[in-house]
């Protein structure tokens, strides 16, 4: 079988949500402080900002490891508004259904405020487009999907992409199966005509390794390989540009076997 379907990972793979000289805790904090000022701005009587942003960094941070490390039970927690409301029952603050849901949007309007598109993704996209491959993306994000959609169109990212699957949406996480079974299905590919390209080698290049893709390793200083696991890519490539001579080798190598 030739290689037809290609599906992208989006955050540290087309999209950096970090802010400028700061890491996954500062992009939290930035969606925490927008959280408490809307709330600040509705009346309610908070705590000290800085013990907001903390507890709202220990409940989102404690429910990424509890979800890698296969302890978390319901996947449908993971979304945001469910652990901005721990974090807020936790803080003795109770919220009306609807600030709840408004206060979500400003904690992620404050980090879309720093999102950047990653070098060379517009046009690897278009690239393997015109090579006749389908593709798909898969992010594993607590966001609901809506707003990764506004981002990417807002990038010129959106429109190369036949199918879009956000886990807090799907209710489905990698490295779990299920959701790249939902992307190859989607594309009306085998799993075995389809590559998966992400950061990390447990979440991505294992999960699809699982499924029955390939899997390709976006070269990065913080992988998110757990104790224990030797995760070897099928190719790995430091720049998104990279990826178009190994697709290409990939389905030549394909093509010359079939014949």
């Amino acid at each position: 079988m030739t290689l037809r379907g290609v599906i992208f990972d989006l955050g540290g793979t087309l999209m950096n949500f970090h802010p400028p000289g700061g890491g996954w805790r500062e992009m939290e904090a930035r969606g925490a402080a927008g959280w408490y000022a809307y709330l600040a701005a509705r009346g309610y009587a908070l705590p000290d900002e800085a013990a907001v942003i903390e507890a709202i960094w220990r409940q989102v941070s404690s429910a990424w490891r509890d979800l890698g490390e296969g302890r978390l039970v319901d996947v449908a927690e993971m979304a945001l508004v469910r652990q901005l409301a721990k974090a807020a029952a936790a803080l003795g603050i109770a919220l009306t259904p609807e600030d709840a849901l408004e206060a979500e949007r400003a904690y992620v309007a404050r980090i879309q405020e720093v999102v950047q598109p990653i070098p060379g993704g517009r046009e690897t996209l278009r690239a393997l487009q015109q090579r006749g491959l389908r593709l798909a993306l898969i992010s594993n994000t607590m966001w609901p999907g809506e707003f990764h959609r506004a981002d990417l169109a807002r990038f010129d990212l959106l429109a190369p992409f036949e199918a879009l699957f956000f886990s807090a949406d799907e209710n489905a996480w990698k490295p779990a199966p299920e959701i790249f079974q939902r992307a190859v299905r989607a594309l009306d590919v085998a799993p075995e005509e389809a590559v998966y390209i992400g950061d990390s080698r447990m979440l991505d290049v294992w999960g699809a390794q699982q499924a029955g893709l390939r899997g390709v390793w976006v070269e990065n200083d913080d992988p998110y390989l757990p104790q224990g696991m030797d995760i070897i890519p099928d190719a790995t490539i430091r720049r998104l540009t990279d990826l178009l001579p190994v697709v290409d080798a990939w389905r030549n190598h394909l093509e010359q076997v079939q014949k």
